[in-house]
């Protein structure tokens, strides 16, 4: 996933144009509440989770609403 928008950062950065991407892993929301609440999948889950817990949709917006702003704009293709 990471080779298109890394290929697309360079193609477009003549153009001023950033490009960033976020890979986020579990991300708790109403879609996946009940195989979280799955005692068993959530550990398997939570096993591979450096922080033991899948994150919240304010945990993945946060950074991409930061990634929109201008406040980014010297970031790129940061892996």
């Amino acid at each position: 996933m990471a080779k298109p928008p890394k290929s697309s950062a360079l193609e477009f950065s003549d153009y001023h144009i950033n490009v960033n991407t976020i890979l986020p892993g579990v991300i708790a929301t109403p879609i996946n509440q009940e195989m979280l609440a799955d005692e068993t999948i959530s550990q398997r889950y939570q096993e591979r989770i450096p922080l033991k817990r899948p994150g919240s949709p304010d945990e993945l917006a946060k950074p991409a609403f930061f990634l929109y702003s201008p406040d980014a704009s010297y970031i790129k293709r940061q892996y």
